[in-house]
């Protein structure tokens, strides 16, 4: 009985030396485990954000120093003018894409008549006959290029710099790009409803 009991109580021990065994080697190992991809996800999820970021950025800079100037007269010059506005955006040229917007007073259309050519456009640029009150469709804002030296091409711009011209009549017209719209059909000699978008070469 004694023997039985000496052997039963090694066997005990054993088992106790043995368990304390696992539990002193494998528990280190498995909290490394963990740590490891703890790391790991902390890393990933830094990542993300890196890559969110970037494309948030890459999306909204190139409008992050957008500027838009407003014509609030037919005045060749001055404060307020068409001219005055192209001026106002070319001295954004890290700037833009630029947008100028009309908001004259009164009832259209609103004749505009430059008595020599506008500044050549620096900065990419939209000039929106859209942004006018009361347009429904018919170019309110008319150029009236006469005076010019090339009469019917009253904008140009630099190389590489991108113009979109809405929704405006140039008189008289000049020859008609593929991509103009339907003649003026108010005795006006012109494009109506200019809508296209030129890149300077």
């Amino acid at each position: 009985m004694e023997s039985g009991t000496g052997q039963s109580s090694t066997h005990n021990f054993c088992f106790v030396l043995v368990s304390a065994e696992c539990n002193c080697y494998r528990a280190p190992a498995f909290i490394g485990l963990l740590d490891i991809k703890e790391k790991r996800d902390d890393k990933m999820r830094k990542s993300f954000w890196i890559i969110l970021a970037t494309l948030v950025f890459a999306v909204t800079a190139p409008y992050a120093n957008a500027d838009t100037f407003t014509v609030t007269d037919t005045n060749d010059s001055g404060p307020g003018s068409l001219r005055q506005s192209i001026l106002d955006s070319n001295t954004d040229q890290i700037g833009g894409p630029n947008t100028i917007d009309f908001n004259i007073v009164g009832s259209g259309p609103f004749v505009i008549t430059p008595l020599f050519p506008f500044p050549i456009i620096m900065t990419s640029l939209t000039i929106d006959g859209t942004t006018q009150p009361g347009f429904a469709g018919t170019p309110l804002i008319v150029i009236d290029t006469l005076n010019l030296p090339m009469p019917g091409n009253p904008f140009h711009e630099a190389p590489g710099v991108t113009l979109e011209v809405l929704a405006m009549s140039i008189i008289p017209s000049s020859v008609p790009e593929p991509s103009s719209l339907m003649l003026l059909g108010s005795g006006l000699l012109g494009l109506a409803g200019i809508m296209r978008r030129r890149i300077g070469c």
